[in-house]
C-alpha cells in the first residue's frame, strides 16, 4: 500500500468515526437534552394570542395585536413566530433585538431610516436591534418573524460603524 492510500484510509476512518460521534451526540441532544422536540413533523394548533403593546407607542387609531411564538432555539437566543395587527392604526415599534420578517397577508407602510417602505404579501425586511420604525396598517397585516440576539460584539460593531 502506498503512503498516500494509507493516509487517505486514515482520513476516511477518522471522518467516519467523527460522523458516528456527531450522530450519537445529535441523538443524545434530541432525546435527552430536548425531549420536547417532536421526532417527526406534526401538525399542531397554534392560535394567535392577544399581545399587549406599550400604549405610548400607539400614534393613531386603535390597532389590535396578536402573536404566537412557535419555536425558540435551545439557548434562547432566537425565536420564530406569527404576528398580526388589525387596524387601521399607526404606531411606533422599537426593536430590542434583530428581527427578520416575511409578510404573509395584508400590507403595511413602514417609516424607517427616513424612507417609507410598503411591505405586502411575499415581502421581507430586516430590522436591527435598537431600530425604531413607524408602522401604518390600513386594514390588517400578518407576518412571520424571527427574533435573534445579535450578541455584544455585533452590537458594538454596529455602533462604531
Amino acid at each position: 500500500m502506498r503512503k498516500s492510500h494509507f493516509a487517505w484510509g486514515v482520513l476516511v476512518g477518522v471522518c467516519g468515526f467523527e460522523a458516528l460521534h456527531l450522530a450519537g451526540r445529535a441523538a443524545y441532544y434530541v432525546g435527552w437534552v430536548h425531549p420536547q422536540l417532536p421526532p417527526t413533523a406534526e401538525r399542531r394548533e397554534a392560535p394567535l394570542q392577544p399581545l399587549e403593546v406599550n400604549a405610548s407607542w400607539i400614534l393613531e387609531g386603535q390597532p389590535t395585536f396578536s402573536s404566537h411564538a412557535y419555536a425558540t432555539s435551545h439557548d434562547g437566543s432566537s425565536t420564530s413566530g406569527i404576528w398580526e395587527c388589525v387596524g387601521p392604526g399607526r404606531f411606533r415599534w422599537k426593536f430590542g433585538i434583530d428581527e427578520s420578517v416575511y409578510v404573509l397577508e395584508g400590507l403595511v407602510h413602514v417609516e424607517y431610516d427616513g424612507k417609507v417602505h410598503t411591505l405586502k404579501q411575499g415581502d421581507t425586511a430586516f430590522f436591527p436591534a435598537g431600530a425604531e420604525a413607524v408602522w401604518t396598517v390600513p386594514e390588517r397585516v400578518k407576518k412571520s418573524f424571527t427574533l435573534s440576539e445579535p450578541g455584544r460584539i455585533t452590537r458594538l460593531l454596529r455602533r462604531l460603524l
